[in-house]
């Protein structure tokens, strides 16, 4: 099943956890905040004003409807950085640099395929894959791309060596953590 086409804006694959992207620090979950947000999901903030918010599991379409609503926020001023934690429904997003996939197993699978204005081959998202969106001025930070993607994996870094699982490394040639 081919899916209408989304955009999006500032994206990247994070840890669960309250940390702080701008700093690169993970700060132990105890000085975090939790406060109910009903619908909104579950928010913590952390100490150094980074706001998470957990969604739960959720449709793409509906997960990439809060991104944008949290962009265009973020960007105005009227919400600290934020980042977006939740996990898909089964779905496989195209990114810019297209790819390739089995549309009759995708099909049998009921699994739509979407494309992004992102730059990824084609990516599987579903349960059990716990994705973090971070909304961040970058501007504002005085932060390149680049940077921030480099900050993300030091925190990346951290937060699976705080969970117990060493030997955690981030690859700035093909940007990502490897075990």
């Amino acid at each position: 099943t081919q899916a209408p086409s989304a955009s999006s804006h500032a994206s990247s694959t994070i840890a669960v956890g309250c940390t702080s992207a701008m700093s690169g620090m993970i700060s132990p979950v105890s000085e975090c905040t939790n406060n109910a947000a009903g619908s909104d999901g579950r928010v913590t903030e952390s100490p150094s004003g980074i706001r998470f918010v957990d969604l739960g599991r959720i449709g793409y379409a509906a997960a990439l409807e809060r991104q944008l609503q949290t962009h265009a926020r973020v960007l105005a001023g009227d919400d600290p950085p934020t980042v977006l934690l939740l996990e898909h429904d089964p779905v496989v997003t195209l990114g810019r640099r297209g790819g390739e996939w089995d549309e009759a197993a995708l099909g049998r699978l009921d699994t739509p395929v979407i494309r992004t204005d992102r730059g990824c081959l084609a990516t599987w998202h579903g349960p059990g894959q716990i994705v973090g969106y971070p909304i961040v001025d970058l501007r504002r930070r005085g932060l390149g791309i680049t940077d921030f993607v480099a900050l993300l994996g030091e925190v990346m870094v951290a937060a699976a060596a705080d969970s117990g699982v060493g030997g955690v490394v981030y690859d700035a040639d093909r940007p990502g953590c490897l075990l």
